[in-house]
């Protein structure tokens, strides 16, 4: 029996956080982002056509990570050191098991690169894509996504631009008696 085409690519692996997974596809004419967890799974689409900005902002998660892991394997390691120079039996294996698996997880997060925060903006709102955490791979992202949004936007050349901007310029702020009037509220009626 022949196989149905894929109709998304994965774009990032499942990435955890305290509210479940998040996981991030890519379709022919948008973009799928799926939050499972464990109970229900919850999608959100977003069209290429739709797109105003990918946002990709570095943070300082993996430093703040490597102290915290840096801490716990100090804190671990340094008395299983001194309890097995110590001379007592059970407890420097405990200590060290526990001291060498912070150790690796410390060795991991410096290993996977800088962090990052990455949101996705429409005309109506500006999502977090929580699957996108490391700077190396929300940059392969952009590198990828870029080409299918100019396809379906197409692409301002650098002239255009500057003469729109030029010309926004130029028409100056907007004045007051341009805007719409606002609208009050009404008065609840009184009993």
């Amino acid at each position: 029996m022949p196989t149905a085409p894929k109709l998304y690519r994965r774009v990032s692996g499942r990435t955890a956080s305290f509210t479940g997974y998040h996981r991030l596809y890519e379709g022919a004419d948008h973009l799928l982002l799926v939050h499972s967890t464990g109970i229900r799974e919850d999608y959100r689409r977003f069209f290429y056509r739709d797109l105003q900005a990918i946002i990709v902002r570095p943070t300082s998660r993996r430093r703040d990570n490597a102290v915290a892991w840096g801490a716990f394997t100090a804190v671990t390691g340094l008395p299983a050191l001194a309890t097995a120079l110590a001379g007592v039996p059970v407890l420097p294996i405990v200590l060290g098991v526990l001291a060498a698996s912070f150790g690796a997880v410390l060795i991991a997060n410096q290993a996977l690169g800088p962090t990052c925060e990455c949101h996705l903006q429409t005309a109506v709102q500006c999502e977090a894509l929580p699957a996108l955490r490391r700077l190396n791979r929300a940059q392969k992202f952009l590198g990828q996504i870029r080409a299918r949004v100019a396809e379906v936007q197409g692409v301002l050349d650098p002239e255009e631009f500057a003469a729109r901007l030029a010309a926004n310029r130029a028409a100056g702020p907007v004045a007051e008696a341009e805007l719409p009037p606002v609208m009050a509220p009404e008065a609840p009626p009184t009993a």
